[in-house]
């Protein structure tokens, strides 16, 4: 959704059938929900109907999505996400636990 204007109208025309609507979800089964990441561009890939609807959650989802973050940094920081031999995972190219691996030895 990062298109120049004048590419903008093509790309909503062709992307128009894989929209989020209420008939997508009178065919998904009744308990079903919809999340969504956030940002949502309404009336392109998701109805305002659907994004503010009962079943939806994306309000929920985006409230949790930082205080997961901060809890998985803190078990990473914190040595305790061990791997199978007790051993915290590394993640690569991850500077920030590199350094937290020096400070502990230090």
């Amino acid at each position: 959704m990062h298109d120049p204007a004048s590419a903008r109208p093509a790309r909503a025309f062709v992307l128009q059938r894989f929209q989020v609507n209420e008939r997508l979800l009178a065919d998904a089964r009744p308990d079903a929900l919809f999340l969504h990441c956030l940002p949502a561009y309404r009336g392109e890939e998701v109805t305002s109907e659907v994004i503010d609807g009962p079943r939806s959650l994306v309000f929920e989802q985006a409230a949790s999505l930082l205080p997961i973050a901060q809890a998985v940094l803190y078990l990473l920081l914190e040595s305790k996400l061990a791997g199978p031999h007790g051993h915290a995972r590394p993640v690569p190219g991850s500077r920030l636990l590199a350094s937290a691996a020096r400070l502990q030895t230090a």
